[in-house]
């Protein structure tokens, strides 16, 4: 935990005096909660004005200095005002951007083949462009920034489509079902139907009461619409951690944390232009906001949460697979990452149901199968120095 220095004062007489621990835990709850506030620049004014964040900057620095020092990236003084504002926003969103952060700096340095049989790492790629590691690492750590914008609330919530069946189509009787294959079968008929239940609920459905009211006013305030959606909320953090970034004077890395997911790509597939990322699948043949995307996913995956259980390498070359044929990813840049991986996930020992495993292998081979003969052919231009 951070130390604290405090100023003596005197004691009301009805109260017992309090010890340094007591001072220190209410000194971080009071932090924590103003990084509850939704307001990036507010909340950082109000830290300072409270002399809150050096000390947490310090704990912060101390503890995990050592997982951030790399010989391509260096933490500068506003990097971990940033990061002391993610952890007191939510520990479990501040370890997922470490990790993001540590998957990417593997990325960077680790060789891959590319097809046409160069193999070549994405740090030089970077170089080539004129884009450092540094930048491309610092919008890894930063790629969630933004979700300091979403109500914890909101942000916590994990409950699954399974859970929020019954509020959402209440006249399906989903309650009623009892059998788990059953239950399956009718979320399947919905997805078949583009119908999913955190896209459509408005969030003063899924929250009613008391508790809603106050998570309404908090959207409210945040410049969210009574009627938005959870989807809506979550996906708003992807355009926040671009603003944030480019407002500390990071514009690059702004634009690429702000792209990250893309979300409007699933609408829409297209690819970034140079002017906006310097780097796209037309200039260098690896989209850098897409590998940020693919980091993102592998720790998500990976994660043992409370809500569910870590999954294996295969199951990540899957959801990635899954991404680019739904035009969320640059399918070049996803099947150059799971070709290079696939025979490291393939032998991973990890206990899966084998049907489900199976299964996955298949759908990776099918999307390999689809994409090499293109890109052997075609390969992107620049991957030639």
């Amino acid at each position: 935990m951070p130390s604290f220095n405090f100023s003596s004062e005197k004691v009301p007489q009805n109260e017992a005096p309090k010890n340094s621990s007591q001072e220190k835990d209410e000194s971080l709850e009071k932090a924590r909660a103003i990084a509850g506030g939704g307001s990036y620049e507010r909340m950082m004014d109000e830290l300072r004005a409270e002399k809150l964040l050096e000390e947490n900057v310090k704990y912060v620095q101390k503890t995990y200095e050592g997982r951030l020092k790399k010989e391509n990236f260096e933490m500068k003084e506003k990097d971990w005002e940033m990061l002391t504002l993610i952890w007191l926003f939510d520990v479990g969103t501040f370890e997922h951007s470490i990790r993001t952060f540590e998957l990417a700096e593997t990325m960077v340095k680790r060789p891959m083949v590319v097809p046409g049989g160069e193999t070549v790492a994405i740090e030089t790629l970077l170089k080539r462009e004129g884009v450092s590691s540094e930048q491309f690492l610092r919008a890894a750590l930063f790629h969630d920034v933004g979700k300091v914008i979403i109500p914890r609330e909101i942000l916590l919530d994990h409950r699954s489509d399974e859970d929020l069946a019954p509020i959402v189509f209440p006249e399906k009787h989903f309650h009623e079902i009892g059998d788990v294959e059953e239950k399956k079968a009718a979320l399947r008929a919905l997805y078949e139907k583009g119908l999913r239940p955190v896209d459509l609920a408005p969030l003063n459905v899924l929250f009613p009461g008391e508790k809603g009211e106050e998570i309404m006013h908090k959207l409210e305030e945040r410049g969210f619409s009574k009627m938005a959606t959870e989807r809506e909320v979550l996906q708003k953090h992807e355009s926040e951690s671009g603003r944030i970034l480019t407002l500390g004077g990071c514009i690059l890395e702004g634009e690429l944390a702000g792209h990250h997911h893309n979300y409007k790509r699933e609408k829409t597939p297209y690819v970034m232009s140079v002017s906006m990322l310097r780097m796209s699948a037309e200039t260098v043949g690896l989209g850098m906001a897409d590998l940020i995307h693919m980091a993102d996913v592998t720790d998500a995956v990976r994660s043992k949460r409370s809500y569910k259980e870590s999954m294996s390498d295969m199951e990540v070359l899957s959801v990635i697979a899954h991404d680019a044929k739904s035009g969320k990813i640059d399918p070049f840049t996803a099947y150059v990452w799971v070709s290079n991986q696939y025979e490291s996930a393939r032998g991973q020992k990890k206990k899966t149901e084998k049907e489900n495993e199976e299964g996955m292998i298949r759908y990776v081979d099918d999307f390999l199968k689809e994409n090499e003969d293109t890109f052997k052919i075609n390969p992107p231009p620049a991957l030639a120095a």
